[in-house]
């Protein structure tokens, strides 16, 4: 069966059919719920993302290394270096989730880019952390992570937090411990006045 054509009064479009298991459609019916939208308004704006991505993903020529990799080339790397590094990395950050995901970093924009950051960073982004919770008490937002990257990474991923909310949102560090564990982070922030 081909698709139907239906005549919308902005452009003309098509019906296509999508069988997809039952737990993705009650996620994509909650996030729906959540946007106020539809199913098809999400399913196109999903679409257009993906499409989108594909073609920043070709445009800013991502490269995949190793956990291990990253962490050894870190160790190499002196401070300044390191820093260098993690402050390219948060401007980096910025232009993906201004491109890639259509969300401009400024403050009124904060709590959706602290909704998508755990994603980004865990399972189903650059996979950096284990695990990433970012909480909001009061007007302090607090990041606490665990990695098996190091301490070398935890003082480089905390330079890139620290420019990007600096930057971005106009948040301050106000405090870091990274004496925990190696492999873990607790940073707060707090808005500039």
């Amino acid at each position: 069966m081909s698709p139907k054509k239906i005549k919308n009064s902005k452009k003309e479009t098509k019906v296509l059919g999508v069988r997809m298991p039952l737990d993705l459609k009650t996620k994509l019916e909650g996030i729906a719920k959540e946007r106020n939208q539809s199913l098809n308004q999400l399913a196109n704006i999903a679409l257009e993302e993906w499409i989108q991505s594909l073609a920043y993903a070709k445009k800013i020529k991502f490269m995949i290394i190793h956990k291990d990799f990253f962490a050894n080339l870190l160790k190499f790397l002196d401070e300044d270096k390191k820093n260098s590094l993690a402050i390219d990395m948060a401007h980096l950050t910025a232009e993906i989730f201004r491109d890639l995901m259509n969300i401009p970093l400024s403050r009124a924009r904060f709590d959706e880019f602290n909704e998508i950051l755990p994603s980004f960073l865990c399972d189903s982004g650059l996979k950096w952390f284990e695990s990433l919770e970012i909480v909001k008490e009061g007007a302090v937002v607090i990041l606490k992570g665990f990695h098996y990257l190091g301490l070398n990474f935890s003082k480089f991923f905390t330079s890139l937090s620290e420019e990007l909310l600096k930057r971005y949102f106009d948040y301050d560090l106000i405090k870091k411990d990274l004496n925990f564990t190696p492999n873990s982070i607790f940073l707060e922030f707090k808005p500039k006045n």
